[in-house]
């Protein structure tokens, strides 16, 4: 029961901010649109860093199956690497090592050409195993409580999530990339939400505050934040658009299919001349309800408003350290 407990919580975490995690094979790809091509007229190259995660691995896996691109993976360690290379059957040299916190590494990397960045990386929380013993007794009693998390030394959404991304951006720009694509979360303008609280991590914060970097930075931008994240297939679900949480707010639809939010990421790369400077929520309908996206150009052309950095929380981001 404890094991279980152990498993739903930190699934629940996961389906939330979207965080490293192993591959989900089977999903749908779907490729649509038109490319924008380098000025030398040869592929396009594109960096997905977070790429052993779930929807980063589904990001990586979609721009691969086209051949106007370059694509390079980049994930934290070796071992992360060559697994990465073995189970997708990949040249060695498609996947790379390097810890976002190190600056050399990530011009090391980045310094090899790259036109477009997808940042998919994000702080992974651990369970204090101790909570447990609360919430296992309050279960027995028909109660319920939460564990607590904790994550570990030089890996909080400080250092991940904000100090992290910032430096990719510097560096992505300082070698030339034409467009950043940045994968969040919804929950962001409310400081009080209860990813916030995990850890005492603020993650929901330092991630906004790392979007408000990205926007500053003169590079065209794409940021998507995701609903609940699924481990169900792509392509079956009507995507909803929408700004501000306003999604979290008045909609009952929360959640997605992490393989549509990578297609959402993966249409930004191919169509930056409608999804360049865009600032949005993404969610979908359940399975059956609706009609399964196919148009996603016309997505986000109907969607006219983009998110506002000027909320009561962007004053509290603004005095974070």
């Amino acid at each position: 029961l404890v094991m279980q407990l152990v498993k739903e919580l930190l699934e629940m975490f996961v389906s939330v901010v979207g965080l490293k995690g192993v591959g989900v094979a089977g999903q749908k790809n779907g490729l649509n649109s038109a490319v924008l091509m380098n000025g030398s007229g040869s592929k396009t190259r594109v960096v997905v860093t977070g790429a052993a995660g779930k929807t980063g691995r589904l990001i990586l896996q979609k721009l691969m199956t086209n051949d106007s691109y370059a694509v390079t993976g980049v994930v934290r360690s070796q071992d992360s690497a060559m697994k990465l290379v073995k189970e997708l059957n990949l040249q060695q040299d498609a996947i790379v090592a390097a810890d976002i916190l190190d600056k050399q590494a990530l011009n090391s990397v980045l310094s090899k050409g790259i036109d477009t960045l997808v940042i998919a990386t994000s702080a992974v929380p651990k369970i204090d195993y101790f909570s447990l013993v609360k919430v296992f007794v309050s279960k027995i009693f028909g109660k319920t409580a939460r564990p607590s998390f904790t994550f570990k030394e030089n890996q909080m959404p400080r250092e991940v999530d904000y100090i992290g991304q910032k430096q990719q951006i510097e560096v992505a720009k300082e070698q030339g990339c034409k467009h950043v694509v940045q994968l969040g979360s919804m929950g962001g303008t409310d400081p009080n939400n209860f990813l916030n609280t995990i850890g005492n991590g603020n993650i929901l914060l330092w991630k906004r505050k790392a979007e408000q970097f990205l926007m500053d930075s003169g590079v065209l931008y794409t940021i998507v934040h995701a609903g609940g994240l699924q481990d169900s297939p792509g392509g079956e679900r009507e995507v909803l658009l929408n700004v501000d949480d306003r999604i979290l707010s008045e909609n009952k639809n929360r959640a997605i299919s992490r393989a549509d939010v990578a297609e959402v990421c993966v249409q930004a790369v191919m169509n930056p001349d409608v999804y360049g400077n865009r600032v949005f929520d993404v969610a979908s309908r359940p399975k059956g309800e609706g009609k399964p996206t196919t148009d996603y150009v016309k997505l986000i052309v109907d969607l006219k408003e983009n998110c506002n950095y000027n909320l009561d929380v962007d004053k509290t981001i603004a005095q974070l350290e």
